[in-house]
Order: structure tokens, then C-alpha cells, then sequence
């Protein structure tokens, strides 16, 4: 067998899951200032919509290679498929998308969850491209575990590893938006993705002790710059530090070294401990989210928006 190959399939066997989610966020620094975004979604007494709007999801795609313009692109199309959420014209934020590096690779889902970094890192589709072309998602789940997992290499090969419908991550059901309210909410089928990958892992291993981080520039990208994770309005999720302040939500997207590709990859950062580390003490969950355009000066402020996460 070819060392490569062998090298691959070795790194592919285990999977640690905390180490990894280490490498994907925060190989960069907040930026600042975080200059405000000029996006305004169409809520409460000026939208036109009534009730609520089931938006469909789109797939994960590729973007290696693709410019910066090509991604904005595909991101004012993800946009204008809803006018009626929007206030006037879309305009990418330039402090969550300007950083993207053109022709670059992306950290992919194969990359991430079988191969490693290194030259196998931007393998499969992109994963924030979950993000990108779902702006309304405008707070999404990452779901990773305080352990190990270890590939039933009889069923999973780096030819397998690579098939767009691989249960790398939980489904997600659906995505709602209510303007009039000011409310969202993404259901996502957690139970149905450790039944799929259960079947694909080594019995002796298991995804337990499951935790979530949640991604926030679609929030940033239409103005919402300040978040809270509520833990008392939640239900069956923990968190070790509890926040009680609304904090500056800085993700943003940028070329960086953490996936160990030559030239890097593009991928989200920095690391924003009031959106990580949620644990899931059991199934339903319920996460909620509030979010400000303006800096609060509490937590008891009327939020601009409230978004749920269902993990079912």
C-alpha cells in the first residue's frame, strides 16, 4: 500500500473531535473596529409579510478555487431569493466577507471530519458554504463532541468518505422566519445524524457527550451585532460559564493556516466563548438566541430579533 495512502487512512481511523474544532476557529484575531453592517431585514411594522415564511435550505457547495466576487455573487443570489425580508438593497458586509481570499481552498467536510489538515484538508464540499448560501440562518449550529471517534474503515474509505450525502453533520428540517414577530427558527435533526453515523463508526466509539458552537455572521451581515445565549429560556442545554451580558458577535471569514494546505484555506474565526462550548444534556433542545443591533445596556433590553435552534 502507498505510505500516502496509508498516512490517510490512519488519520481518517480517528477522529478528535474537540482537537479539530480547536484548529477551525480562532486563527485569527477579532477585527477591530467591527464597523456596522448597512443590511436591515423587513420586521415588525414595515415588513409585508404576514404569518411565517418556511424558507428552503440550501445544499453545502464547492468553492474552492472560486474568487471572492464568485462567492458575493452567490451570496446576493442566496439573498434576493426572499425580497420580502429585506429593506432595500444587499450589500455584503465588507468586515464579515471582505477578508476572503480569492482562489483559495476552504476547509472541507471530508477534510474536517476524516482526512485531517494538511494537503487533504479542503477534501469535499465546503462547510461554511452552509452559511453562505443560507443567509437567513442567522445564527447555525457546529456540532462536536468531547471524544473520539474511530472510522469502521471496512465502510468507510477515502472514496466513501468524499460522497456528498456523508453524515458529517445534522440535517437541518427546516428554517422559519417570522417578520412580524422578529422571530426564526432552524430544527435541526440531530437524532437521525447519530443513527446514520453510528452505522458508519466503530461500535467501541460513540459521538457522546455532544456540544454545539454556534456561527453568528449571518447576524453580523444584516446588523444584528450583539448576541446572548439565554440558558434560563433554553431548554435541556448547558453551558460551564454562564454570560449575562450581550456581547460583540466578531466572526468573520478570512484566509488562514489552520488546515495546514499550502497558501492556507478559507474558514471562519475568531473563537467567541459566548457562542461555544453549549452542551446538550439531552434530546429536545432548544437553544435561544437574542440579538441586538445596538449595543444594550443589559440583557433585559428588548432584543431586535429572537432565534431559536431546535435539535431534535
Amino acid at each position: 500500500m502507498p505510505a500516502a495512502l496509508l498516512a490517510v487512512m490512519l488519520l481518517g481511523l480517528w477522529v478528535n473531535q474537540g482537537a479539530l474544532r480547536e484548529l477551525l476557529l480562532g486563527d485569527a484575531p477579532p477585527l477591530s473596529p467591527l464597523p456596522s453592517a448597512s443590511n436591515r431585514l423587513a420586521l415588525g411594522e414595515v415588513t409585508a409579510v404576514k404569518g411565517a415564511l418556511t424558507l428552503p435550505i440550501a445544499a453545502l457547495a464547492e468553492f474552492d478555487g472560486l474568487s471572492r466576487e464568485q462567492i458575493l455573487a452567490l451570496r446576493r443570489e442566496a439573498v434576493a431569493r426572499q425580497p420580502k425580508l429585506l429593506q432595500g438593497e444587499y450589500v455584503p458586509t465588507p468586515s464579515v466577507f471582505g477578508h476572503i481570499e480569492g482562489g483559495r481552498p476552504w476547509w472541507g467536510l471530508a477534510g474536517r471530519f476524516y482526512f485531517g489538515p494538511g494537503g487533504e484538508s479542503i477534501a469535499g464540499l465546503s462547510t461554511q458554504s452552509q452559511h453562505v448560501l443560507n443567509p437567513y440562518l442567522l445564527v447555525g449550529a457546529d456540532f462536536w463532541c468531547d471524544c473520539e471517534l474511530r472510522w469502521d474503515l471496512a465502510k468507510v474509505t477515502p472514496k466513501t468518505a468524499l460522497a456528498p450525502d456523508f453524515p458529517y453533520l445534522p440535517r437541518i428540517r427546516s428554517l422559519t422566519i417570522q417578520p412580524g414577530e422578529a422571530r426564526g427558527e432552524a430544527v435541526y435533526e440531530f437524532s437521525r445524524f447519530l443513527k446514520d453515523q453510528s452505522a458508519l463508526i466503530d461500535p467501541k466509539t460513540s459521538f457522546n457527550n455532544p456540544k454545539v458552537d454556534l456561527l453568528a455572521y449571518n447576524a453580523r451581515d444584516f446588523g444584528f451585532d450583539y448576541v446572548l445565549v439565554v440558558l434560563d429560556e433554553s431548554e435541556n442545554i448547558s453551558q460551564k460559564r454562564r454570560w449575562a451580558r450581550p456581547a460583540a458577535i466578531p466572526h468573520y471569514l478570512h484566509a488562514g493556516g489552520s488546515c495546514g494546505y499550502p497558501g492556507g484555506c478559507n474558514n471562519i474565526s475568531p473563537r467567541f466563548p459566548p457562542l461555544e462550548d453549549i452542551e446538550i444534556e439531552r434530546l429536545p433542545a432548544t437553544i435561544v438566541v437574542k440579538l441586538w443591533c445596538d449595543k444594550p445596556t443589559s440583557a433585559t433590553n428588548p432584543p431586535d430579533f429572537v432565534f431559536l435552534l431546535r435539535v431534535i
